[in-house]
């Protein structure tokens, strides 16, 4: 894999403090954010799957976040001595050289570094209006959540002052090798299909075994009659791939239908009755539909929904302006 423009800084110790100063970081981040909008009305895939929040990302779509949470919906963990291969195919990259720094997250998809975060950069994901021409340099770190994070050139010793690891040695080819067992993975769950629990275990199984990931484990969890349908969730940290159980794909082509009829958007009564009657006409009528938060004038629209197989009920989630 090409480096120009990377820099991968020489390892230097983990500060002893720096765990409980990130983890008061990641609990203030939390508290402070707000809402932002998803893939409804304003967002850049309108007109496909809206966002279902439980999912974690398997696939390679754009991720806006505030810098310090990113990887917040996964255990913490410091990065302390991780192999290449536990690092896994997250890239993170940042506006400037601080972790609170505006900052895009997406799958790195085989490309560089320097050139993936170029893109980033030059298509305002990161910072919009772009500020200006992307950096002539990139500094490689070992995230302390999960992935890599990759920060404009604050010099060599970037990722020490940061409290992070430098990338270790084979990185590159590990990140190739993961994110051609994920592709493999990810289409043997496609979204139309429901692979029930025994099957999606094996399945995970015969493609980890096929990589070479034969140390990894696999396990299942919620899994019943509302949620019959595993999709993988990789963990690569801890070399764990973990079925989860997820509605039937018919129940969420009947939520998107009704999402789609309303535009996305109040007046609420309306919205509710649009999902309300798509999931009639699909046969899901035990399940029931609310709002996580009231439409606002500035707000009058959802970004996707949460379903919740346990209470059988769809929450529409999300703060999004109109078209």
């Amino acid at each position: 894999m090409n480096t120009d423009g990377l820099t991968i800084p020489d390892e230097r110790e983990f500060p002893s403090d720096r765990l409980r100063v990130r983890q008061a970081r990641l609990v203030e981040q939390i508290s402070r954010t707000g809402p932002s909008a998803g893939s409804g009305p304003d967002g850049a895939n309108r007109g496909g799957r809206p966002v279902r929040t439980k999912r974690r990302r398997r696939i390679a779509v754009l991720v806006l976040v505030p810098a310090a949470i990113i990887g917040a919906a996964v255990a913490y963990s410091a990065n302390v001595d991780r192999s290449p291969s536990q690092l896994g195919d997250e890239v993170t990259c940042f506006g400037g050289s601080a972790l609170d720094a505006p900052a895009a997250g997406a799958l790195l998809s085989g490309q560089d570094l320097a050139a993936f975060c170029d893109g980033l950069w030059t298509s305002g994901a990161i910072t919009a209006p772009v500020p200006g021409p992307a950096p002539d340099h990139w500094v490689a770190c070992e995230s302390d959540a999960s992935g890599v994070d990759v920060f404009p050139s604050g010099g060599p010793d970037l990722c020490g002052r940061l409290g992070l690891s430098p990338l270790p040695p084979g990185y590159f080819d590990a990140e190739q090798r993961y994110a051609a067992m994920e592709r493999d993975l990810s289409s043997r769950f496609p979204e139309t299909e429901c692979a029930a629990q025994d099957t999606a275990v094996a399945r995970a199984r015969d493609v980890l075994d096929a990589h070479g990931y034969t140390d990894w484990r696999v396990g299942a969890d919620g899994f019943s009659d509302a949620a019959p349908c595993g999709q993988p969730d990789l963990d690569p940290v801890n070399g764990v791939v973990t079925l989860r159980g997820e509605i039937r794909p018919e129940l969420a082509a009947a939520v998107d239908d009704g999402l789609r009829q309303a535009n996305f958007c109040g007046p609420a009564a309306v919205l509710l009755a649009d999902v309300r009657a798509a999931l009639d006409q699909a046969g899901f009528g035990e399940w029931s539909v609310r709002l996580d938060h009231e439409l606002t004038d500035q707000w009058p629209c959802v970004a996707g929904f949460n379903p919740d197989p346990q209470a059988r009920t769809i929450t529409l989630t999300g703060h999004a302006t109109g078209s």
